[in-house]
């Protein structure tokens, strides 16, 4: 890993890094044929590299990254982003003590009203996640 799992001094702030990761490493894989504004992606992508404050930051910049065309970031950021507001009501530590158990407790609390194709999408994007951190 070039940065520890646990990298900042909290759970919230160490999450909020590896989302910020993961944003901008979406941003850069996925399918830009429909992007409308080269200059404000690259706008996102340098905010992204300097670091968010808070999730509220890092939600502004998917949605400007999603207004330049990159439609399926939300995709992606969505479900992150309420696990994310989960796993704080939590108290946690560290990112260490994010198991499977905990994610399954954590997606029936968020998904309990949506449709089961958006439950699966979800579940895709928290496992999604969860690979990119285990290959960093």
């Amino acid at each position: 890993m070039k940065y520890p799992l646990d990298c900042e001094e909290n759970f919230e702030k160490s999450f909020l890094f590896w989302l910020a990761k993961y944003v901008k490493f979406k941003l850069n894989s996925l399918s830009n044929k429909e992007l409308k504004n080269p200059q404000a992606l690259a706008e996102v992508n340098f905010a992204l590299t300097k670091g968010v404050k808070n999730i509220e930051e890092l939600d502004a910049l998917a949605k400007k990254a999603r207004n330049a065309g990159l439609s399926g970031v939300n995709t992606y950021f969505n479900p992150l982003k309420k696990v994310f507001e989960y796993l704080n009501f939590y108290k946690l530590y560290s990112l260490k003590q994010i198991d499977e158990e905990l994610i399954v407790e954590v997606l029936a609390s968020v998904t309990g009203a949506l449709s089961d194709a958006s439950k699966k999408n979800y579940r895709i994007a928290v496992i999604n996640f969860f690979d990119f951190l285990d290959k960093q």
